[in-house]
């Protein structure tokens, strides 16, 4: 079961985490990375992420913010 999970992480390049928030709307929580596989875990790290300020006329409010961290794949979005 590991190899079928390393297959997984080295395929997979980006995770987006998608929430239904109050109101019903969708949000990308947070857009990750897979940086890696280690111990039958996958190492993610956050590229962006949302974070939720408070609820205005019964939907959520926020910002989204992005963490400092680059993805591997940046130079070939550029090309």
């Amino acid at each position: 079961m590991p190899v079928i999970r390393q297959y997984i992480a080295s395929a997979i390049t980006l995770v987006v985490h998608l929430a239904r928030l109050k109101g019903g709307q969708r949000r990308a929580m947070r857009v990750s990375e897979i940086v890696g596989f280690r111990k039958s875990r996958y190492v993610m790290k956050d590229v962006f992420g949302f974070r939720q300020t408070g609820v205005r006329g019964g939907k959520a409010v926020g910002e989204f913010y992005a963490t400092g961290h680059q993805p591997r794949l940046l130079d070939k979005l550029r090309a």
